[in-house]
């Protein structure tokens, strides 16, 4: 298991800015929207303020599918 210090956390800008952080309700959502071999982790919700203070993101998307060439290990 890896340490949560260990842990890299994906953001993402949108196309005003923004600093979007993307959840994903369930595994098999995640991979749907990410890939296969995107790496992943688990955590509870309460953890988003902790987050937030260390790097803070204006908004939080769910479940979001990524275009194919945005996913993580893409060929780009």
């Amino acid at each position: 298991m890896t340490e949560p210090d260990q842990l890299e956390v994906v953001y993402r800008t949108t196309k005003d800015g923004r600093t979007a952080l993307l959840l994903y309700t369930a595994l098999d959502r995640f991979q749907g929207c990410n890939g296969p071999d995107a790496p992943w982790f688990l955590a509870a919700t309460s953890w988003l303020d902790e987050l937030r203070k260390v790097r803070p993101y204006d908004v939080v998307y769910l479940d979001l599918p990524l275009p194919a060439h945005e996913r993580i290990g893409a060929a780009r």
